[in-house]
């Protein structure tokens, strides 16, 4: 379960954006951690009718997530298919290249990992690529859609065993890593194997869903924000708060602060958390 504070960092780090229809949020929060591991990107309209939203949860360190929320966005528009507006291929590939230049300019065989969650809009369309456990989450009017799925060690066995891994009874690849896609982690990813067939690998999963005017809010956060409630609680508890038409920042360090564990008894509720909420349709 790693290694605590006595008492819980409570103290919150906010920003936020506004651009065209769009209203941004990010709190994010320490909490029992030694330190804070995770990083975000808000970019709405960086180009015309183009917005980009990423959370990156560091493990073992702040250097790849810190890396990816400096350098995500200059990689993605560099590629040859994002002139095309070929949106999904540019994601996969920004995700690919990001890796290897983590791999040969950054940090190298070491623990050192991050997953990562990235919404793009174009337009009407939204594109979320995903890489571990973090999640977005749409609220289409009221009812909430998953956009994506966990990458746990337990649901990629065979990749994992083919690449001579093995994952424990709690779900650990190896007996250390929780998670079976993220930046890093190269320890897990060795020559002769191409990328794809590693223990670990950076191949995101990239989901595309037409955008209506029943949208409400997109939700991204890492996997400390849903260790002591699940997806649907907290878009229930997101949107019972907006609307009340309360402030969405204050809203979201509530549900920090909910999701925050009394004590590190259990491990669950006392990971660092960023929460992001994107108002639609404003």
């Amino acid at each position: 379960m790693g290694s605590f504070l006595s008492q819980p960092i409570t103290q919150k780090y906010h920003e936020y954006q506004f651009s065209g229809n769009l209203s941004c949020y990010t709190t994010a929060m320490q909490g029992w951690r030694l330190q804070m591991e995770d990083a975000h990107l808000m970019k709405p309209n960086f180009i015309e009718n183009i917005s980009l939203f990423a959370v990156f949860d560091g493990h073992g360190g702040s250097g790849i997530s810190q890396f990816l929320a400096e350098n995500f966005m200059n990689v993605l528009i560099s590629q040859p298919a994002f002139e095309k507006m070929d949106f999904m291929q540019s994601l996969h590939d920004t995700f690919l290249q990001l890796d290897d230049m983590i791999k040969n300019n950054e940090i190298k065989n070491t623990f050192i990992g991050s997953t990562a969650v990235v919404a793009l809009i174009a337009d009407k369309m939204l594109y979320v690529a995903n890489l571990g456990d973090s999640r977005c989450l749409l609220m289409r009017d009221d009812e909430t859609i998953e956009l994506t799925k966990d990458h746990l060690p337990s649901n990629e066995l065979a990749r994992i065993r083919y690449a001579g891994g093995f994952v424990d009874e709690q779900g650990r690849l190896n007996g250390t890593l929780s998670v079976s896609r993220a930046f890093g982690d190269f320890e897990f990813k060795q020559e002769p194997l191409p990328a794809n067939q590693q223990m670990v690998i950076a191949e995101p999963e990239i989901r595309k869903i037409k955008l209506n005017k029943d949208d409400r809010f997109l939700f991204l956060g890492c996997d400390g924000v849903f260790e002591t409630q699940n997806s649907y609680k907290v878009m229930e508890f997101i949107s019972a708060h907006v609307a009340e038409k309360q402030e969405p920042s204050i809203v979201l360090e509530q549900l920090l602060d909910t999701s925050l564990a009394a004590d590190t008894s259990t491990g669950y509720g006392c990971d660092n958390m960023t929460a992001m909420l994107i108002l639609l349709n404003q």
